[in-house]
């Protein structure tokens, strides 16, 4: 009702999602307000195994989802951009995933990638979901790790899409620190990083 209290307004504006109830129905509705609407879909990782130690649901469930919105898109919207961006939390536990993310990202057919990092939240919490110790001050990386993975991705990922192909080259954006990330942006004067 929000989407299309908005759209019919002809107001732009995105959300973020785990992706996992974007049925046939719900893709088709999205896609038919795409001028309107872009949608970023959380990730976290690019294999089943550290998807689910994260978030203990079916990662394929997830991509093929992605993938029918993908395909919806692109018969109903053949010449459209796609309002897709994928989002990836980088942490101690999914950093050896940042490549194998990028090149999903790409053969789904996002438009672009979000690589951001945990918020300090000035306290540690700790979890024991899905058969991973999650605890969040050790999953947190040092900023320096942050910019390095950021050098490594800017110097060695070579994108496969064709200049001159269907799809444009997928862009990758970077958000490590409260002062650079989108986050600050939505701050009130006197306030340096908002509510979550």
């Amino acid at each position: 009702e929000v989407v299309e209290r908005l759209t019919r307004r002809g107001v732009t504006f995105g959300f973020t999602t785990n992706g996992l109830l974007l049925t046939v129905q719900r893709a088709r509705f999205r896609v038919e307000r795409g001028a309107h609407l872009d949608m970023c879909v959380s990730f976290n990782a690019a294999t089943p195994e550290t998807y689910t130690h994260h978030h203990g649901r079916d990662f394929g469930m997830l991509v093929a989802n992605v993938e029918r919105f993908v395909s919806i898109h692109e018969e109903l919207r053949p010449r459209w951009s796609l309002p897709l961006v994928m989002s990836f939390i980088v942490m101690g536990s999914n950093q050896h995933e940042v490549f194998g993310f990028l090149e999903l990202a790409e053969r789904l057919g996002a438009r672009a990638t979000l690589l951001r990092h945990l918020f300090d939240v000035g306290a540690d919490y700790s979890a024991n979901n899905f058969g991973h110790a999650f605890v969040y001050e050790q999953e947190r990386l040092p900023l320096a790790r942050y910019q390095t993975i950021e050098a490594e991705v800017r110097g060695a990922f070579r994108g496969s899409r064709p200049l001159a192909g269907g799809r444009p080259p997928l862009e990758i954006y970077f958000a490590w620190n409260a002062r650079d990330a989108f986050i600050a942006e939505q701050a009130e004067p006197g306030v340096d990083v908002p509510c979550l």
